[in-house]
């Protein structure tokens, strides 16, 4: 059936008191009222035993009406925990007064339904005090955090592999009583959506992104501080305007984006000094074509990959880029050049990472351009810029790039003869010599693609 528990105008205590558990199958509404435009901060209901919950549960914060200085806060304690099962429903709501917040005060929230967070109200989930081992929680459900803030403290395991999209969600370790670590555990694999504000772990022992975990920051942030590991084995697309920050902090935290994981999109990824990253999957900046921009400094490993798509000689805008606006990018594992079908002119130039580089590539893959084309990269060495100048031969032999190999490719080798190449190295040996020309010879006539 329906029960409603309602307390208002500076209450003492609670309203309503069950030391068991409460297993709710229709309609709870809980109430906090302000009716004289007070301060107050309401305890509507205490349940020792915890609840679950397969029908509707809805917390209701109201100011008074026509104050608009109003703010109420409601605390409610469910001393276990907090079970939404699948058709299960839970929903924040404020309905003047903006500021509310509300507290649901319990050891351990899982949710295999739905919670809706309203708007104007921060909604904090804290275990009681004293729980040195913090608390675990579980997400296969939907959050759906419209508006306002979610913020769950003294983690111990966070588990989502249902959806979390809106807005702010911020999970907060649980500083252990004799180590004075951090023990919290952080695991996504599913669906974290941020659409503004931002996702926040602070105090972690570990994050990890699985393979299936996908977060995708298109109108928040998302901020990892003060952790010992943090790992990427799925996809993160950073948005314009967004940003992925990554701080170790005291903790000096290791950070990785493994095999199978992947980077993208057009927005910053930020390493505060002294948090190691190192990239093992793959970073491709853009969203089609784009830039992704780096504050701090990458380790490229030998299983690492930056993809780079190519369409036009303008970064950002016609090919990718990654930008290193401070720190540097120490090269390693391979670079992968797609050119979608786009045939480089002679002479042009692509600008793929702008900023500090160390060391080169160990390979580099060209997809998606005709065979024989010649590429000359250009490392410089130190916090320089790296330039990868790319010239393409519309065939073999066809040293002019004019769609066809006949006298005029022979004169155009002896103009550049004694040159290092790229440019009329037609059989690609690295220099410009008699051996070119007899190559042109050899490929006189033969038809060009």
């Amino acid at each position: 059936g329906a029960l409603n528990v309602q307390w208002g105008i500076n209450p003492g205590g609670f309203a309503a008191v069950i030391t068991g558990s409460l297993d709710n199958q229709g309609i709870t509404r809980i109430v906090a009222i302000d009716g004289d435009g007070g301060f107050n901060t309401f305890s509507p209901l205490w349940v020792g035993g915890g609840i679950q919950n397969s029908g509707t549960i809805r917390f209701e914060t109201a100011g008074a009406f026509g104050n608009s200085g109003s703010f109420p806060s409601m605390d409610v304690t469910f001393g276990a925990s907090i079970t939404n099962l699948s058709t299960g429903l839970i929903e924040t709501t404020v309905h003047a007064g903006p500021g509310a917040s509300g507290n649901l005060i319990t050891r351990q929230l899982l949710n295999h339904g739905t919670i809706n967070h309203g708007a104007n109200t921060t909604l904090t989930i804290n275990n009681p005090s004293g729980d040195l081992d913090g608390a675990d929680h579980v997400n296969s459900g939907t959050m759906n955090i419209n508006a306002g803030a979610v913020s769950i403290g003294a983690v111990h395991s966070f588990n989502n592999s249902g959806t979390i999209q809106g807005r702010s969600l911020t999970l907060s370790g649980f500083p252990n009583g004799i180590q004075q670590g951090f023990t919290a555990v952080i695991t996504n694999s599913g669906l974290i959506d941020m659409t503004a504000g931002g996702f926040t772990g602070n105090g972690i022992d570990s994050f990890t992104n699985t393979p299936t975990g996908q977060i995708n920051l298109i109108g928040g942030n998302e901020a990892h501080s003060h952790f010992n590991s943090w790992v990427n084995q799925g996809n993160i697309m950073i948005d314009a305007g967004r940003a992925l920050g990554l701080s170790g902090g005291v903790n000096a935290g290791i950070a990785e984006n493994q095999l199978g994981g992947v980077i993208s999109g057009n927005g910053t990824l930020s390493i505060a000094v002294g948090t190691g990253f190192t990239n093992l999957g793959t970073i491709a900046p853009g969203s089609s074509f784009g830039t992704l921009e780096v504050l701090g400094s990458i380790v490229q490993g030998s299983s690492g990959v930056l993809e780079i798509e190519v369409g036009g000689i303008d970064p950002g805008i016609t090919h990718d880029q990654l930008t290193m606006s401070t720190g540097s990018i120490t090269l390693g594992g391979t670079l992968r050049l797609d050119f979608q079908g786009f045939a480089p002119s002679v002479f042009d130039s692509f600008q793929i990472i702008n900023g500090g580089v160390l060391g080169s590539f160990d390979q580099v893959e060209l997809v998606g351009i005709q065979p024989g084309a010649q590429f000359s990269i250009d490392t410089t060495s130190g916090f320089q810029m790296t330039a990868i100048n790319s010239w393409s031969l519309v065939c073999d032999g066809d040293a002019n790039s004019d769609g066809a190999v006949d006298v005029n490719d022979i004169s155009y080798v002896l103009f550049r003869l004694g040159d290092a190449g790229p440019d009329g190295d037609t059989n690609l040996d690295g220099v410009v010599d008699v051996n070119d020309i007899s190559f042109v010879i050899f490929r006189l006539g033969i038809p060009c693609p």
